[in-house]
């Protein structure tokens, strides 16, 4: 009995679906991260980053900081902590 042909029809069906579930694994993965690049760039875009300026004041007072938020969006909640790190 010749069992050499069919088993290479059997091992090349295999084969060619292994190859679609490898592609359709790549796909997914690659709608996955794209996804989530796009969910950050819409977070940074309605989220805003905070920078601050400092203004020094005559006679040793504490200088003037000002706080801006940049950006697009509103900043809710927005807590603040600044230590002053050198004497």
């Amino acid at each position: 009995m010749d069992w050499i042909g069919p088993a290479t029809a059997i091992a090349a069906v295999i084969i060619a679906a292994l190859g679609v579930m490898a592609a359709l694994l790549s796909t997914a993965v690659e709608i996955h991260q794209e996804r989530l690049a796009r969910e950050v760039e819409f977070y940074r875009k309605i989220t805003p980053f905070l920078s601050f300026e400092t203004h020094p004041t005559a006679s040793g007072d504490p200088p003037v900081i000002a706080v801006y938020a940049d950006g697009g969006g509103y900043a809710f909640n927005v807590q603040a902590h600044i230590v002053q790190t050198n004497a």
